[in-house]
Order: C-alpha cells, then structure tokens, then sequence
C-alpha cells in the first residue's frame, strides 16, 4: 500500500469516528469514558492443542498516561471473540470503547486448521488458555486484571463461544453475546455435517438440550432477525434466552437480559450498512453490564428504564425481556 493511500485510509478512519462520537448522545456510556487507551501490538499466545499455530491476540486497556502503559488497576478482563470468518480486529470499536470505561480487553483470533470440521469444543478450550494467559504470573497483564471479574464477549460464532466457556469454566461470570448462534461448526449453507453439532442453547432442530445450564453467569443477550448470514433456525439467538419451549426451559439463568433488535441484520455488529445504532446500543449497554455485575453499581435505565425506552419508542429495540 503506498503512503498516499495509508493517509487516507486513516483519514477515512478518522473521519467516520469523529462523525460517530459526534453523533452521541450526552449519555456518559455512549461516550469513550475516562481513561486513554493501550493498545499492544499483535502477539501470539502458545496453544497446546496446536503448538505450531499459536493464539493470535491483542490488548486494549485502560490507560492513565496517553497509552504508553497500562493503568494500575486491578481491572476486570474481558476476553472479545470475532464471528464466522472474521478477525477480532473487525470488533475493534467495542474493544476500544471498554477500556476507555475501565476494562482490560484481550480480542483473540480463533486458531482454525485449513481442514476446520466444526469442532467448537477446540475453539472454547483456545478461549480458556487465553483467561489462563491474562491471569497467570508473570504475564503483562496478571498485576493488572482482577480474577474474580472476567467476561467473555463474541459475536455470532463468538457469542456462542462465550456461552459455552462460561459453561465449562466458573471463573467467567459475565456474558455478553451479539446475536449468538448455536450451530457447529460452519453454517449448514456451508456445511451439512457440522451444522447442528455442539449445541449450546436448546436445537430447535435435533431436539438437544445444550448446556446453558452449566452457565453461572450474567448473561447479556442482543438478537437480530434472520437474514442471509444467519438463516438457519437452529441456530437463533432468542432460544439462548427463551429456550425450547419459548418460557426459558434449558435457556440461560437469572440474571439475564435480552434486547431485540428488530429488523437489524446479523452483520449490523460490524458497522455494515446504515444502522450505526445497533453498535452505539451495545457499546453502551456492555459497560453498563459490566459496571452492575462487576462494580456493583445500578444501572437499570440502560436494561429497562428511560435510556432504554427512548430506544424502544424509536424503534431503535423492539422487545427487552429480563429475568
């Protein structure tokens, strides 16, 4: 890429986020909070199911001298994982946006092999060495993250992740999902065989019951309508909320909460297409979550009170649902 043309794919950058704060609201939660931010450079993380592929990753924390170092904390750790065939890079708004408010974020790229068969239970044992990283002595961030307040967070095949980590590990006890699928491994468009495999939410399809269960957590839900990303039935994000029987049987637990977002497709997380609300909706309402879980604070309005009303009467929401 020559330099005239990384000039101006920064100023397009730019540009687009100066227009996106500049749309803001007052709200302090749609606002980068009070921190600077440290952002590392890419680095790889050993994985002992592939030691030869190692663990793509990155830090966003919060930070008190303009991004040199990371504050002293201790902050709560939030592990972001992308979509089907994205890159953590592709959620870099959410990132950035909760260290500002006071979390340590690590964005992981999913180690898939050249002959990836759907097998999830690799992808959430990758997850899990990556908390295992953040926390361990001697790691750059283990004087920085508190270990007894750790989330993950994902979109599509990430959300579903998230659950199905928190189901194996109770050091999570935070999750946030942005439209979670429940499939296996591709999308049954893709791939037949892997499609309905790995359950975690209820199969509306095969009949199993997944292992929401196990999840001891708070778990923030955001669902959009299907669309052509995320057609199949099996693998809609209401059943993590709702479950087989639309009354929450073998659904997630108290505590709980769940946004319909409408007609905003699956691809909405990404900032594709004109619906910039969807992404300012859940930027906002993951710190909230975080700050009621995590430090304690209430923070009704954004789940179901005024904040959240004036979204709905705009038709920004169209159903919110807790328990």
């Amino acid at each position: 890429m020559t330099r005239s043309k990384r000039w101006l794919r920064a100023f397009v950058v730019f540009l687009f986020y100066s227009l996106l704060a500049a749309g803001c609201a007052d709200d302090p939660l749609e606002k980068p909070g009070p921190y600077s931010i440290y952002l590392s450079d890419e680095f790889t993380i050993s994985d002992p199911q592939n030691p030869e592929t190692p663990i793509e990753a990155r830090i966003y924390a919060p930070s008190q001298d303009g991004g040199a170092s990371i504050a002293a904390g201790p902050f709560p750790l939030m592990v972001l994982m992308p979509g089907f065939g994205t890159t953590y890079g592709s959620y870099a708004c959410y990132a950035r946006h909760l260290a500002s408010h006071g979390s340590i974020v690590v964005g992981m790229n999913f180690n898939m092999t050249p002959d990836f068969d759907g097998r999830h239970d690799d992808l959430v044992l990758q997850t899990l060495v990556v908390i295992d990283y953040a926390v361990c002595s001697g790691s750059p961030l283990s004087d920085h993250v508190d270990p007894c307040r750790i989330a993950t967070a994902g979109h599509s095949l990430g959300g579903k992740i998230a659950f199905y980590a928190a189901a194996l590990d109770p050091r999570i006890t935070v999750v946030m999902a942005m439209d979670p699928v429940n499939g296996g491994g591709p999308p049954c468009a893709i791939s037949e065989e892997w499609c309905n495999a790995y359950p975690v939410a209820p199969n509306v399809v095969t009949g199993e019951l997944g292992i929401l269960d196990q999840v001891q957590a708070a778990s923030l839900i955001l669902r959009a309508a299907p669309d052509v990303f995320n057609p199949d039935p099996q693998s809609n994000a209401y059943y993590f909320f709702y479950g087989m029987d639309g009354q929450g049987a073998h659904a997630v637990d108290s505590p709980a909460l769940y946004f319909d977002m409408g007609n905003s497709g699956h691809a909405s997380w990404l900032y594709l297409g004109s619906n910039w609300n969807v992404p300012l909706i859940t930027k906002r309402t993951m710190v909230a979550w975080m700050k009621e879980h995590f430090s304690g604070e209430s923070m009704d309005a954004y789940f179901t009170g005024d904040v959240v009303q004036e979204d709905i009467d705009a038709g920004l929401i169209v159903a919110v649902d807790t328990r």
